[in-house]
């Protein structure tokens, strides 16, 4: 109604000061089109900005503002800028914030989102979105310089958008590899009573950059879960907010048998990200040496003493977090210890994480079902705990499952439940008075 309103004294006041805008090409347009470019570098009379700041009861700086939004994002731009992101869905409004964040300049298909943020709308239960709005919303968050990437040597000749191309060099996320590897460790529990004779580990490589994006370490057997929480890792870093290399990938190379997961697929659509599945991983390594001397070197790492010639002394023995934490320090100091990393923006710190769309299917068909349970109103119980989501219109007594973020990720700020078999739905954690 507010749009409506100043569109409605937008006309009158050309009319009345003879303007002579194209309001159709306004309303309609697409924002950066010849006629949008042309009119940004006009100059209106004065006593345009001062009708329409009368007749809207705004001050005459703001009038401009508007006027000019208007002419730059179209009739989105007739709000506040700060009124915008009660115009759509919470999780639209991340979903799209989390495309701006996370791909490299010019890697969107603004076609392809348009069309994938309005399959996200039908399944929320919203009405579609124009193009000419999500364009606007899309094009107006700020996003920090060198985000993805970070600034220093490890990412110097890499290509940070797709004009800029180099002969055998993949752009930054243009491609992920995810490399499962097996360490000699044994690995113990807390009591150091042992749990496991070997330790694996899945990697996420930037096939460009040839430099790891975040990983994950299993206490048993690689498989697809291991493979989607790397991934997961990879693309919110829960456990290194300060980890360079952030964003989507438009590609990701998983092994053939880790790489018919469903729910691995559905997350691949949300992110508007393909899958290549291929037989063997070390064949795609043979050509990457500076991936694979690193993994060697990992594993020359943790390889048992030599005793003699022919003996080896016994494995060492570490916890997860341990390996973990070691295999990180190693690989920062290694990669990226002259480099400058952005913080991410406090409302994302704030959820522990270094991009948006966190509470998206995006995020949660990449997590592991934790089990099942029933719902109540607006939400489940897990138990002292409850998680709402009073905008999902939960009914009580559906029996659904719940998928989560491992307890080494941290506090679960929020859950997933599977509401329909394609269908998730996000539940935040309630806040109340003792756990606030």
């Amino acid at each position: 109604q507010v749009i409506l309103k100043r569109l409605r004294v937008c006309v009158d006041a050309d009319a009345a000061v003879g303007t002579e805008l194209a309001f159709t090409r306004l309303v309609k347009d697409l924002p950066s089109t010849l006629y949008r470019r042309q009119l940004q570098r006009r100059r209106l009379t004065e006593q345009f900005y001062i009708t329409f700041a009368d007749s809207c009861d705004v001050s005459l700086s703001s009038s401009r503002k508007l006027i000019k939004n208007f002419i730059v994002y179209g009739l989105l731009g007739l709000l506040e800028q700060s009124e915008w992101e009660h115009v759509v869905h919470p999780q639209l409004w991340h979903y799209l914030w989390m495309f701006k964040f996370g791909r490299v300049e010019d890697t969107v298909i603004m076609t392809l989102l348009v069309e994938q943020v309005n399959t996200y709308a039908r399944e929320l239960g919203q009405p579609t979105i124009s193009s000419q709005a999500i364009n606007a919303l899309y094009s107006h968050f700020p996003k920090p310089a060198y985000y993805n990437s970070g600034d220093g040597l490890a990412t110097a000749g890499v290509p940070l958008e797709r004009s800029l191309k180099l002969a055998g060099v993949d752009r930054l996320h243009e491609r992920w590899l995810i490399v499962p590897i097996t360490l000699p460790v044994v690995l113990v529990d807390t009591a150091l009573q042992p749990i496991s004779d070997h330790c694996n580990i899945v990697f996420v490589f930037d096939s460009g950059s040839s430099c790891v994006v975040d990983f994950w370490v299993i206490n048993g057997e690689s498989n697809t879960t291991a493979c989607k929480l790397a991934l997961y890792n990879a693309l919110f870093h829960p456990t290194a907010p300060k980890w360079p290399l952030r964003g989507i990938p438009e590609r990701i190379v998983f092994p053939k048998s880790f790489a018919n997961d469903p729910a691995l697929h559905k997350a691949a659509t949300y992110l508007m990200a393909e899958i290549d599945q291929i037989n063997n991983i070390e064949t795609e390594l043979k050509a990457r040496k500076v991936i694979l001397t690193l993994l060697r070197d990992i594993q020359s790492r943790y390889a048992p003493p030599l005793i003699s010639t022919r003996r080896r002394g016994q494995k060492q023995r570490h916890t997860v977090a341990e390996v973990e934490h070691d295999i990180r320090t190693w690989l920062y100091d290694r990669s990226f210890a002259e480099h400058r990393v952005k913080l991410a923006p406090p409302s994302l710190r704030h959820h522990g994480v270094v991009l948006p769309g966190f509470d998206t299917p995006a995020a949660g068909w990449l997590l592991p079902t934790i089990g099942s349970t029933r719902t109540i109103r607006d939400g489940i119980e897990l138990g002292k705990l409850v998680y709402i989501n009073p905008e999902a219109g939960i009914e009580p007594g559906i029996d659904v499952q719940v998928r989560a973020p491992p307890t080494r990720l941290g506090r679960t700020q929020g859950v997933f439940i599977e509401y329909t078999s394609e269908l998730l739905w996000y539940l935040a954690l309630e806040a109340r008075g003792e756990e606030n």
